[in-house]
């Protein structure tokens, strides 16, 4: 897994390298600079001339630091200071003061128009105002231009936390970041301003990272060694029996979706309980399933190791009392998707009692429902809002482009997925695969963020040999044989 920092864990690591452990602030902010030159030198032409526009932080100080070891290759770099000097921190004026030294041209805001590429050192992470007067005069200047920007650890004007834009901020066409990454590049709109990320390892200490205890990650393909374990001596009931309830009289699409992919991502044995009336379509569409109808739920319940309730399951009189026959059962983890958090959010969302061993899954609407706070608002604190919430439930995943998942302790940040996933359909089929990870005995959080990553990477397959345009929830199940190890 990968770490991401936010601001305030990234100056607690750059404060006790230096302090702690002792290495020079100034060794560090020379590595940093040495990663952008790096990149500069090999994504850019010789002939193109390039500015560091810099504000009067440590960050201006790692762009003024790369146009001089950019300078001293030979190429046309100059630096452009955006603020008062006498403003500026101690590592910026060493630098500056070493740049001037060694002849590197120091150039007013009109030389903007002059230079084809623009390394983007205003801001750093610790941003946590809006952005105004001339600072914003000189983003939108540099963002109308006909530049490529390179931007020292994120682009200027995008918050570090939350990838919210704070009034204006650098559309960058690269971005070198340091030591970690950030969740503000990855979840939107940062991502989009970021461009092409480069994490760079810069010298921070390991024993830095036991200061700040990590809570956030994201996955990549080596983790997928944490999904539960086929053994050579095993048969079905070796793997688990996932009961998915939904399926309303004419809505048995959605279910049929879940147990297709929870029978694709391993699930031993899978059962429908739907309504009656569809017994046929579901026995026709997915004979691998088994069926009973709503009127045996109490004896099925106590054949299943895991359930997922939501999917096509409406929000009638019935499906009532089968949500709460279930959330009294504590005894089974459970999976609340779809109608399932309709009726949640009915019965009072967030604030209604806690029930142990539940994932639930909304999207931004349907959290919105649950907690009472405007999508908006969700959006503008998306990590410590599911964080928060995640410690009300078991588990939370707010499916968004950049899905999050917590338990109030850990937060994955999704980056598997595009585009594709946007169809009808998807969330049964991610549902369907967290449940069925559940049934094999996943632990929540793990059956969760394992889940919403496999879900991303099938549909990274799929687009890979198709359109993403063309992609039906149906497909995507199938896709699970080429993830899956």
């Amino acid at each position: 897994m990968k770490y991401l920092m936010r601001a305030g864990q990234m100056k607690e690591i750059d404060r006790y390298s230096i302090e702690e452990i002792g290495i020079p602030s100034l060794v560090l902010m020379e590595k940093a600079a040495g990663e952008v030159a790096k990149l500069l030198s090999e994504a850019t032409d010789k002939e193109e001339a390039i500015l560091a526009v810099c504000g009067t932080g440590n960050n201006g100080g790692d762009a003024v630091a790369a146009a001089r070891i950019l300078y001293e290759r030979g190429r046309n770099a100059a630096i452009c200071l955006i603020g008062r000097e006498e403003r500026a921190t101690e590592e910026m004026k060493r630098q500056l003061l070493i740049a001037r030294n060694c002849g590197v041209p120091v150039r007013g805001k009109e030389a903007l128009d002059e230079y084809t590429i623009i390394i983007d050192g205003l801001f750093g992470i610790g941003l946590s105002r809006e952005i105004e007067g001339e600072y914003r005069g000189v983003i939108e200047k540099i963002n109308a231009g006909n530049h490529r920007v390179i931007a020292v650890d994120v682009p200027s004007g995008i918050h570090g936390d939350t990838g919210r834009v704070m009034g204006a901020a650098i559309r960058a066409e690269k971005t070198v970041t340091f030591g970690y990454g950030k969740p503000g590049l990855y979840l939107y709109p940062g991502c989009e301003y970021a461009g092409e990320l480069y994490v760079k390892d810069i010298g921070f200490s390991r024993k830095s990272l036991e200061q700040v205890k990590p809570d956030c990650f994201f996955y990549d393909k080596e983790d997928l060694r944490l999904l539960p374990q086929r053994r050579a001596y095993s048969n079905k009931g070796s793997y688990g029996k996932l009961l998915i309830i939904g399926g309303a009289e004419g809505m048995a699409g959605a279910c049929i979706l879940a147990a297709k992919a929870a029978l694709r991502s391993g699930a031993g044995l899978v059962k429908i309980l739907a309504a009656k009336e569809n017994r046929e379509i579901v026995q026709a569409s997915l004979p691998e399933a088994m069926f009973a109808p709503w009127e045996m739920a109490e004896k099925e319940l106590s054949w299943a190791d895991a359930v997922v309730l939501g999917p096509g399951l409406s929000q009638s009189e019935k499906s009532r009392e089968l949500f709460l026959m279930l959330w009294e059962k504590e005894d089974i983890p459970l999976v609340l998707d779809a109608d399932g958090l309709n009726l949640l959010a009915k019965l009072g969302g967030m604030d209604y009692s806690k029930r142990s061993n539940v994932i639930l899954t909304p999207h931004l609407k349907e959290m919105e429902r649950l907690s009472r706070i405007s999508t908006e608002e969700i959006r503008e604190t998306l990590i410590e809002t599911v964080k928060y919430y995640g410690r009300r439930s078991s588990v939370l995943v707010l499916k968004d482009a950049r899905s999050v998942v917590s338990d109030g302790e850990r937060v994955y940040l999704n980056v598997s997925g595009n585009h594709a996933l946007a169809k009808g359909g998807s969330g049964d089929v991610l549902s369907g695969i967290i449940g069925g990870l559940l049934a094999q005995g996943a632990r929540l959080f793990e059956a969760a963020s394992l889940g919403v990553y496999v879900h991303g990477l099938a549909a990274e397959h799929f687009v890979e040999g198709s359109s993403g345009y063309s992609l039906l929830a149906g497909e995507l199940t199938e896709e699970l044989r080429w993830i899956l190890p």
